[in-house]
């Protein structure tokens, strides 16, 4: 016999799997209708869905000859719509894929083999473009393999065909017109003979050996006409040589040798231009050009050639200055002004005889003492102060208050339980002045579990407190400035003043009356002294100068060099004014890099 609990429990997991079924069977009639629903409405790819989700939940349909049907007819139509959009996408295998798949489901349904059919001739097309795309580039094989794939789809495919045979045309049974590009070309009539070829593809575009005789040609004739441009190079006749390789790029403009070979013809240049060194540095840099990305002997040689000529182009127009100072001049300021001479342009400029005369002057140092101005400041400190806990005295107070309450709630105690004894007979009293009593005897337990805390509270409470207190201590903050000045000037030799005005201006503050345990830190100054402020305006005095010299002397010299490269350019002396420019550029590259650069590429 089963007992309770089992059968409470069997009953349970009858209604549980009967529930289940219940519900698998709702969703599954749902999928159903919707399914149908969707296939009336044209929509097969939501229908094949809905049914192969009924499917899942009850196989056992797969029995009912209806839903067979149904299911049938969505997978087919469902396959034909995804042939459909992977044909427009040109995605040929996947609508063969699908086109197949719904014939499978229907044989011989037209609208599939159509679809199928049409797959097959775009597969066809497209693998006849790569087919002419490799015989473009020369890859006949690839070619050949393309051509067989595509009449694989396609086996009427007529151009596929025609492209295939043309593959095993022997030469003799070849266009005339692609005969004689052949001979053209090993004629070395190279253009003569890629226009014949351009001719033949455009006459017989299905004919691949024209197709991929192309490129082969343009290789043959970049090569060709690039050896006749190194041997122009050996025998000296660099424009040529020039004119020769960068013909080259009409047939190959990418051609890897073209840019070194075009440096070495530079390079060749720069070593012809025998005492004109603007003109071979200009061959070395457009040599450098052209090796960049090309790195080898050839591009170290075109960097050296580029210093060489620099430095014989600054020796030239170098500026040589004969310093001079006027009595009373101090020494640190004359060192520190040939050094900054010398360190700033060395490359453009020099110390010697001969030169420009430059007369120095300097001022006298006036060193003004340090003025200090006083503050009266106040710094904020806190002080720790112990005083008398004031939770002392009021506990006391409570607790005697306490005391005395405690008195007189004993007092009543006692004078009801008189009262109480005096009564005899009288119930009802008796039962009054009772409850009165455990009233008052509840008020003093109360009351002395308060007074115990409040005497626990006074035991432990500490006799004294800190408490913060804020002062203030007068302190002096001395603010201490100092100024000077220092007066330079320099004469050309033309007469030319230039002067300048140094200035050093420098603070500082200090704080008289300092308490470090107060938290008022000691501070100083730290100015310098006379020495170390002479020595910064000699330096601010020496540099400035120098620099408004530098500028003065390099731009007079450029002017000169610019205006005598105008003059030559109005009279048949190309050479001069090139070298006239070069000069001046060469000579502002020592002064600025940047604009040296962009004067020279403008050459």
């Amino acid at each position: 016999m089963p007992t309770p609990l089992s059968r409470t429990f069997l009953f349970t997991v009858l209604t549980l799997s009967l529930a289940l079924l219940l519900g698998t069977g709702c969703a599954t009639h749902r999928d159903i209708q919707q399914g149908r629903a969707a296939l009336h409405a044209d929509q097969p790819l939501l229908a094949r869905a809905h049914l192969q989700r009924a499917l899942e939940r009850s196989p056992h349909r797969a029995n009912d000859p209806d839903f067979v049907r149904d299911l049938r007819q969505a997978r087919r139509d469902a396959a034909v719509v995804e042939g459909q959009t992977a044909l427009r996408r040109q995605d040929t295998d996947r609508a063969i894929e699908r086109f197949t798949a719904a014939l499978q489901h229907h044989p011989g349904w037209g609208p599939a083999a159509a679809g199928l059919n049409d797959a097959h001739a775009a597969a066809a097309d497209a693998l006849y473009e790569q087919a002419s795309h490799a015989a473009d580039r020369g890859d006949l094989d690839a070619a050949r393999d393309a051509l067989d794939a595509a009449l694989s789809h396609r086996n009427d495919h007529a151009a596929a065909q025609a492209s295939l045979q043309s593959l095993d045309r022997a030469t003799a049974d070849a266009p005339a017109a692609f005969r004689h590009a052949l001979q053209q070309a090993d004629a070395g009539a190279w253009d003569d003979a890629l226009a014949s070829l351009d001719a033949c593809v455009a006459a017989q575009p299905g004919f691949f050996p024209a197709r991929a005789a192309r490129p082969a040609t343009r290789d043959r004739a970049a090569a060709d006409i690039l050896d006749r441009g190194r041997a122009a190079l050996a025998a000296g006749r660099l424009d040529d040589a020039e004119s020769l390789i960068q013909r080259t790029r009409t047939y190959r403009p990418q051609h890897e040798a073209i840019e070194p070979t075009l440096g070495r013809v530079d390079l060749a240049r720069a070593r012809a231009a025998k005492g004109l060194p603007g003109a071979a540095l200009l061959a070395y840099r457009r040599a450098k050009r052209h090796f960049d990305g090309h790195p080898g002997a050839d591009a170290d040689a075109a960097t050296a050639g580029m210093n060489r000529t620099t430095q014989v182009l600054l020796d030239g127009q170098r500026l040589t200055l004969e310093l001079a100072f006027e009595a009373g001049t101090a020494p640190q300021f004359a060192d520190r002004f040939r050094k900054s001479l010398l360190k700033r342009r060395s490359a453009a400029l020099a110390l010697g005889p001969g030169g420009h005369a430059v007369s120095v002057r300097l001022g006298r140092l006036d060193l003004p003492p340090v003025t200090v101005t006083t503050q009266k400041k106040t710094h904020a400190y806190e002080v720790i102060e112990h005083v008398p806990n004031p939770i002392i005295p009021d506990l006391q107070h409570r607790i005697a208050g306490s005391e005395h309450n405690l008195d007189r709630l004993s007092h009543r105690a006692s004078s009801l339980r008189s009262q109480l004894a005096c009564l005899a007979d009288d119930d009802a009293r008796r039962h009054h002045l009772k409850t009165q009593i455990n009233s008052v005897q509840h008020d003093l337990r109360q009351l002395r579990s308060h007074q115990s805390s409040l005497i626990n509270q006074l035991g432990s409470a500490a006799a004294t407190i800190p408490r913060p207190r804020t002062e203030h201590l007068p302190y002096l903050r001395l603010n201490h400035h100092r100024k000077a000045a220092l007066d330079a000037e320099l004469t050309l030799d033309d007469g030319t003043p230039t002067s300048i005005t140094a200035r050093y201006t420098e603070d500082g503050t200090s704080i008289q009356g300092a308490r470090p345990d107060l938290g008022l830190r000691p501070r100083t100054a730290n100015l310098k002294d006379d020495h170390a402020v002479a020595q910064e305006l000699y330096r601010w005095a020496a540099d400035r100068l120098v620099r408004k010299l530098i500028k003065t002397l390099v731009n007079r010299r450029i002017e000169v060099l610019r205006a005598e490269a105008a003059r030559l350019a109005g009279i048949p002396q190309p050479d001069a004014s090139r070298e006239a420019r070069v000069a001046a550029a060469v000579l502002l590259g020592a002064i600025d890099h940047a604009g040296s650069t962009r004067a020279l590429d403008a050459e």
